[in-house]
């Protein structure tokens, strides 16, 4: 607690724990809803099934692998200590809320060793930046992985700016941490690989031997630490890849993917704020006159006049070289999901740690306006915390219709319309799954067997018994390649964007 500014991060590492943490105390049936998402009952499924000794399972018989592991410790953690559902997910979103506040924590320290302290107001300000945050706080509070990926790219950032190419020891505590990167995120991976590789081709930091020593010890270990997942899932499903990621597979070269990649890149790089609605170029360009400001305010005399007082330590350079391998990982995901993967939807949670660089940006840009606009000295930094706030009033006090994740318009079907006992299938089974029994996976997320029979979703229906099916009607056109009535499946009911069809 001696660097500047200390005591005032301690007081602000309180404030938004207490802050964030206040999501686990909402009542009600709105604890199950925004900003928790679909996929997030996938986790709190096999975790529940885990806990009752059925196995790592989703739906209580077919063993799965559709899930990162790290997290899912988590969340086994907290099934196994709540007295009832509602109190396990509680205990997550907590954990989800002291995630993101640390985070932001790190965030501030990070920009502290690679902008210096600046008078004490480096580590507090970029904290509240990253608290602010628009996307970074649905990223933390969606119920998935993605805080904790960037807890941990945070954490390994850190570790990174005190490892010295010269010395294979000071590696240790960075190849440890990217096998846990790993287990949080296996397309990490990739990061762990540019890690190793800048450390490997650091010229004049020391010999040969002892950097291909420093870059090893990030490889071994990393793999080290992993290597029972790796081993899951070679032994178990015959692939490297859990089936989440297959499930969504599929290599095309297409306009709305490519608009998507852009859109997604646009929101992490300026995690101010968070456009709602369909990806478009349009928003896309708009999303990024934020960081287009933030350059503009650096490129000028006073801007020019705070980068010629950055460190140029060790640490400190290695902290910037840091944020460039960040650029080139996120850029990096950004083409390959763009490229193998339909589920668009998804993109801007996959290129998440491009936040990480956007944020760091728009904190330069507030340390610069901070120290030449009079008023900025006091105001400025607290208005970044304002959208993130605004976010956390909005699952408090908003209406519930906005609140209410559709898919349980899913479930209310299921429950009105399907005899007690009876199994039901459905593509989006995540929430469904979670609140009623007897229901098959089609997606393959968290389903092998439905993986395999991709094409022949008809003839696995049949094996499995299902004349039930409820999902949106594109899903079903998706999965089997015709419409319902042309299979003989009927219609039944619908509520919001799902129809529960069934076979006579």
């Amino acid at each position: 607690m001696t660097r500047p500014g200390a005591q005032r991060t301690a007081r602000l590492a309180l404030l938004l724990s207490l802050l964030f943490a206040s999501l686990a105390a909402r009542g009600g049936d709105r604890i199950f809803h925004r900003p928790l998402v679909e996929d997030a009952y996938y986790y709190f499924q096999i975790a529940r099934h885990a806990v009752a000794g059925h196995g790592i399972t989703a739906d209580g018989e077919h063993l799965t692998n559709g899930f990162q592991p790290l997290f899912f410790g988590v969340c086994f953690g907290a099934f196994k200590v709540a007295p009832d559902d509602t109190w396990a997910i509680r205990l997550i979103i907590l954990f989800l809320a002291l995630v993101q506040a640390g985070s932001a924590l790190l965030f501030g320290r990070f920009a502290a060793k690679a902008f210096g302290e600046r008078e004490g107001a480096t580590e507090w300000v970029a904290a509240l930046t990253y608290a602010g945050s628009m996307f970074l706080f649905w990223q933390h509070q969606n119920g998935l992985e993605t805080g904790l990926v960037l807890l941990l790219l945070l954490a390994v950032g850190l570790a990174f700016a005190r490892t010295d190419p010269a010395q294979p020891r000071s590696a240790l505590a960075l190849g440890v941490l990217c096998g846990l990167l790993v287990l949080a995120r296996i397309d990490t991976g990739i990061l762990v690989v540019l890690l190793a590789g800048s450390l490997l081709l650091a010229r004049g930091a020391g010999s040969l031997l002892n950097r291909v020593l420093t870059s090893g010890a990030v490889g071994v270990l990393s793999t080290l630490v992993s290597l029972p997942w790796w081993l899951y899932n070679v032994v178990y499903f015959g692939s490297f890849v859990p089936t989440s990621g297959r499930a969504q597979q599929a290599f095309a070269l297409e306009p709305t993917r490519v608009q998507a990649a852009v859109h997604a890149v646009a929101m992490a790089a300026s995690p101010f704020i968070y456009p709602f609605g369909a990806p478009s170029w349009a928003m896309a360009a708009a999303v990024l006159v934020v960081p287009v400001l933030a350059v503009l305010v650096l490129a000028s005399g006073a801007g020019r006049a705070w980068r010629g007082g950055l460190p140029h330590g060790e640490p400190a350079r290695w902290a910037r070289r840091y944020i460039q391998l960040l650029l080139v990982f996120g850029l990096l995901l950004a083409v390959w999901y763009c490229a193998s993967s339909w589920a668009a939807h998804f993109y801007r949670r996959y290129v998440a740690a491009l936040s990480i660089p956007g944020a760091l940006l728009l904190s330069a840009a507030v340390l610069v306006l901070r120290e030449r606009i009079r008023w900025g000295a006091k105001g400025l930094p607290f208005l970044l915390i304002a959208p993130g706030l605004g976010l956390l009033l909005l699952m408090w006090f908003a209406p519930e219709r906005i609140v209410r994740s559709g898919f349980f318009n899913q479930l209310d079907l299921v429950r009105a319309w399907v005899p007690e006992g009876e199994r039901v299938a459905a593509f989006q089974s995540g929430t469904l799954g979670f609140f009623q029994p007897a229901v098959v996976n089609l997606d393959g997320k968290v389903n092998a067997q439905a993986l395999a029979h991709r094409g022949r979703m008809a003839t696995y229906l049949e094996a499995q018994h299902v004349q039930w099916l409820c999902d949106v009607p594109s899903m079903f056109i998706f999965g089997f390649g015709a419409t319902p009535e042309a299979l003989g499946w009927k219609r039944v009911a619908s509520a919001g964007d799902f129809t529960l069809y069934r076979r006579f």
